[in-house]
């Protein structure tokens, strides 16, 4: 009966209500239903309000505090970070959406209950680390709040919040402050040595040194990048690798903005590439994917549909004459492509051709093929068995931008599949390839299209191309002045020439 004065008003549906209690069957909703001071309205279970306030009057008793620990607990378990992550870290999920949906049942949780338990202190925590951007002011006010009582709270995330404090201070262009928290945090560490949180504390320094005097602090701040970059290259933490990739980009980006050292800024940024794309799993795992996108500029519907027939590794021919299509009854359906120029067959470089290779290579057979339509042997099956579609490659993308502005000071804006193939259009234009090709390549059926809706050039680029013009005409007019000069010798000679 507590348990359930800890939801608000609109209630709470009633599957996620029994995962949280581990009971299958609430036989006091039943009860109180028909007694009606409770309402199941499309699965959702709501307590009249006169009952919900009622009840909120109890005192917590020891079964009380034991409902809603479990209810907490479990609620952890569904928002902690994915595998891969630890549970100290800010996750970027795939699906907000869903996350939100718990973020918003656990404020009630806390807000409800006012007594201080481990299970709680965790789920405030986790509540903190993943409130969105506009949340900041907020987040950071409860987070100090949280600092200063952190009873149940391991080293890790005490050390981050003191990390993550310093940051949305520094966000916000509270300076002074974003310094007493990380000097709290060197106060913390030395009495809870980490090599990876201390790299933290230093790649936070240098973060606020710069932002806060810009490159008044460059001195300091290159100390602090270094120091960051060490400390991430020691430590066996689990995330160091990816962290180290950070600390190297930062340095590298500092270095280019204040025209230092353009060399080891490059193999700085070559190192953390490396990083990124091989080391890190949100990357590596999608990177050939990505990578092909960005190189054919195929619908993300007609890269669904290949399958291993449509990939010829031998003649590097790449065969579009087909999408796949999941319908909003969740049917799997074969489609033609958008136009009849969207059939097409794609030369394939190197690099996209090894790209594959990898993908093919990878690829794990299902006991038995699906075939949609005549067509099988898709190149990405699902947890089900069933061929990938166009949503999962925009989750990807999604969490691949949130993961990539996690580790990155230069924060990346939204991309799509589709991005991919707005850009390899507009660089191939941009690179002078012959429109006709271009349209080919992009298999659309009337050349505007690739002229007007697909090729994103500027005055900029226009800049460029009449200088580029300008220099053809210069070399013409110096041909012509050597093949003049060239004549007058040959007129010369012939005029001394014997008879």
């Amino acid at each position: 009966m507590k348990v359930l004065s800890l939801f608000d008003y609109q209630g709470i549906q009633i599957d996620l209500l029994r995962s949280l209690l581990n009971s299958p069957d609430l036989a006091v909703i039943s009860e109180l239903e028909s007694c009606g001071w409770l309402t199941v309205n499309r699965k959702q279970v709501m307590l009249h309000p006169l009952m919900l306030e009622y009840i909120r009057t109890w005192s917590w008793d020891d079964n009380g505090i034991r409902g809603a620990d479990t209810a907490m607990k479990n609620l952890y378990q569904l928002i902690k970070p994915e595998s891969g992550q630890t549970d100290a870290d800010k996750q970027y999920v795939r699906n907000y959406s869903e996350l939100a949906k718990f973020l918003f049942v656990a404020e009630q949780l806390i807000a409800n209950t006012d007594y201080v338990s481990a299970p709680k202190q965790k789920l405030k925590y986790r509540v903190l680390m993943d409130a969105p951007v506009d949340q900041d002011e907020s987040a950071l006010d409860r987070m100090l709040e949280l600092l200063d009582n952190p009873v149940f709270l391991d080293n890790g995330r005490i050390l981050r919040m003191y990390e993550w404090t310093a940051f949305l201070l520094n966000r916000l262009g509270r300076f002074p402050e974003a310094f007493v928290q990380l000097e709290k945090m060197k106060t913390y560490l030395s009495s809870h040595q980490s090599t990876f949180y201390l790299s933290l504390y230093h790649r936070a320094m240098a973060t606020v040194l710069h932002d806060s005097d810009m490159y008044g602090n460059q001195a300091e701040c290159q100390r602090h990048e270094d120091s960051a970059i060490f400390t991430a290259r020691v430590s066996k933490h689990q995330e160091a690798k990816v962290h180290l990739a950070a600390c190297l980009m930062d340095k590298a980006q500092n270095l280019i903005s204040v025209d230092m050292d353009d060399e080891q800024a490059w193999n700085l940024l070559q190192e953390a590439k490396q990083i990124v794309i091989h080391d890190d799993n949100c990357y590596c795992k999608y990177y050939d994917v990505v990578y092909i996108l960005f190189h054919t500029g195929i619908w993300i519907s007609e890269f669904c549909g290949l399958t291993i027939r449509d990939v010829d590794l031998k003649n590097r021919i790449l065969n579009i004459d087909h999408q796949l299509q999941r319908t909003s009854d969740m049917k799997y359906v074969i489609e033609k492509t958008k136009t009849n120029a969207g059939t097409r067959k794609l030369p394939m470089n190197d690099d996209v051709t090894e790209c594959f290779r990898r993908i093919l290579k990878a690829r794990e057979a299902p006991e038995v093929e699906k075939i949609i339509d005549g067509h099988s042997g898709f190149l990405f099956l699902d947890d089900n068995g069933m061929p990938e579609v166009a949503m999962h490659w925009e989750h990807r993308f999604n969490h691949m931008v949130h993961r990539y502005n996690e580790i990155f000071r230069e924060q990346m804006p939204n991309i799509t599949p589709h991005v991919c193939r707005h850009t390899y259009c507009s660089l191939q234009a941009k690179a002078g390839m012959y429109p006709k090709t271009l349209q080919y390549l992009m298999g659309h059926s009337d050349i505007s299209v690739t002229m007007n809706t697909y090729t994103h050039l500027g005055l900029e680029d226009a800049v460029e191309e009449m200088s580029r013009m300008q220099d053809v005409e210069n070399a013409r007019k110096e041909q012509e002045k050597l093949k003049g000069k060239t004549d007058e010798v040959k007129i010369s000679k012939n005029q001394f020439r014997a008879g």
